[in-house]
């Protein structure tokens, strides 16, 4: 999935190009959820775990006073994906200052290292599903975390 957002986004392959029926099974699934608005492998990744367990999803969304975020999930959750070059002190502070507008704006800020996103994807599922479940501003967000969760210990992501 990151790979072909990746292409998309690069304008290596364009979308069009992904509906050839001759791929194989496998990669044509992964193309039917492809977002080239995906900016980094770990947000595509991430993306596609909340998909897998049911949450809704947009890419790169854009808040006043923030710009543009990696991806909100089920519209209040917001998440950032940080790859190994987004831990200096100055990228940490300008960080805590945007999750500190985003909160007022009424949102939940998570942030994903690259070792959580590769290494431990039920950590990333099982933070998800907190987070949502424990928003009062989604609507029936408990029955959502429920749904979510069992989707999630069926494709043994819990």
């Amino acid at each position: 999935m990151a790979s072909v957002d990746s292409a998309v986004r690069l304008g290596v392959v364009r979308s069009s190009e992904l509906a050839v029926s001759g791929l194989p099974s496998r990669v044509r699934a992964a193309t039917r959820h492809v977002d080239a608005k995906a900016e980094s492998g770990l947000e595509s990744i991430v993306r596609e775990l909340a998909r897998l367990i049911g949450f809704r999803t947009v890419s790169q969304v854009q808040f006043s006073g923030v710009g543009r975020v990696d991806l909100v999930v089920e519209e209040w959750v917001v998440v950032e994906a940080d790859g190994a070059e987004f831990h200096d002190a100055e990228v940490t502070a300008r960080d805590r200052h945007r999750d500190a507008v985003l909160v007022g704006h009424g949102c939940t800020v998570l942030h994903f290292r690259y070792a959580q996103v590769v290494h431990d994807p039920k950590l990333v599922v099982a933070t998800l599903i907190a987070a949502v479940a424990s928003h009062r501003r989604i609507r029936n967000s408990g029955s959502i975390a429920r749904r979510a969760w069992r989707r999630a210990e069926m494709l043994q992501l819990a």
